[in-house]
């Protein structure tokens, strides 16, 4: 004999859960009279290790005190490394100073600042294009 209710409402029943008028359901019904006593066998059974365990404070994991040091020890060797390299046509970085000084006046009044990144992308660009001209020369 089975029931719809054996493996669902047992359980909710077994814990406090179930609807109203399951009890009348249970008293008449063989399949979850045998599955409430299962299931009340297993509880039973598994009771004794939840009151034993000991529930720990969840803690995030330490973090190592030199964590932050590396952060700032990184950090300043890529500034350094920013500030020091060189531009292939005129020296140091600082020379995105001189190609804002090339740049037209309207094109300065756009472009306080210019963006050493940028420089260098056009600096490669402008060397593609003096080597796709090379090629093509026969």
């Amino acid at each position: 004999m089975s029931c719809e209710h054996a493996e669902t409402t047992v359980l909710l029943y077994l814990f406090g859960e179930a609807p109203e008028g399951f009890e009348d359901h249970l008293a008449g019904c063989a399949a979850c009279q045998e599955a409430l006593a299962e299931h009340a066998a297993t509880v039973r059974a598994v009771e004794p290790a939840f009151e034993t365990a000991q529930v720990t404070e969840l803690r995030p994991p330490a973090r190592s005190r030199w964590l932050p040091w590396m952060a700032a020890a990184a950090a300043v060797v890529g500034l350094v490394v920013l500030l020091n390299r060189e531009d292939p046509g005129t020296g140091p970085a600082v020379a995105g100073a001189a190609a804002a000084a090339a740049l037209t006046p309207a094109a300065a009044e756009r472009r306080v600042w210019t963006d050493p990144i940028e420089t260098e992308l056009d600096d490669i660009d402008l060397e593609f294009e003096s080597l796709a001209r090379d090629l093509e020369e026969p």
